[in-house]
């Protein structure tokens, strides 16, 4: 357990704490859930701006409750001292329009199909203010946002990858994307299982053939 401990960050996935803390993976399973039985932790998705969320159905409760609000806003907002380089009373002006309803709004906008980046990139002059994996967990962890998961469905998977199997150099993880081409399981989890970013797995399904890939 003391091993784990100083890599629990809220950046590292369970994997990679095993690893960083050279202990074995099944045992360091054990551990969290032991954390997260206590309520000592709590299990978020990887964060990631390739990423897309969508506000859920809480997402009223959250846009009437003024003290969640002004915690989300107080959670998120950035020192001044990461706005040192605009006029002092443009900054002071621009963070104290930040309130509950603005927050609401922001929210309001992420949905299926846009990534993290893109809405940066949409808001740019708000998100110059805040922390962006904050803000993204803020609503994740108060139940008003969601993750969208991307997930891989092969068609004739079986054939399509003894293809694979036959070439002389696969691309890495493509033999053992197998498994994976069911539309149960998430991209998180075959990038954390097969040690590849989702670019690297994006080029092998790719590479594979027929394979849809579907968002929920």
């Amino acid at each position: 357990m003391l091993l784990i401990l100083p890599h629990i960050d809220g950046v590292n996935s369970v994997k990679q704490i095993a690893l960083l803390a050279d202990a074995d993976y099944t045992l360091v399973r054990k551990a969290i859930a032991h954390l997260l039985y206590y309520g000592c932790v709590i299990l978020l998705d990887i964060f990631s701006f390739g990423a897309s969320y969508a506000p859920t159905a809480e997402i009223g409760v959250f846009a009437g409750d003024t003290e969640v609000q002004a915690e989300c806003r107080q959670y998120i907002l950035l020192p001044d001292t990461g706005l040192q380089h605009e006029p002092s009373e443009g900054m002071a002006a621009d963070r104290e329009a930040l309130d509950g309803t603005k927050l609401v709004e922001m929210y309001c906008t992420l949905r299926q199909g846009m990534s993290v980046k893109s809405w940066c990139m949409e808001h740019a002059g708000v998100v110059r203010m805040i922390d962006i994996r904050r803000f993204i967990t803020f609503g994740v962890i108060k139940g008003f946002l969601y993750r969208v998961h991307k997930y891989a469905i092969a068609a004739g998977a079986t054939s399509i990858l003894s293809q694979v199997k036959e070439r002389k150099r696969p691309k890495k993880g493509e033999i053992e994307l197998e498994r994976f081409l069911d539309g149960n399981h998430c991209f998180d989890e075959i990038c954390t299982e097969l040690m590849i970013s989702e670019r690297d797995l994006l080029g092998n399904l790719k590479g594979i053939g027929d394979v849809q890939i579907i968002q929920k």
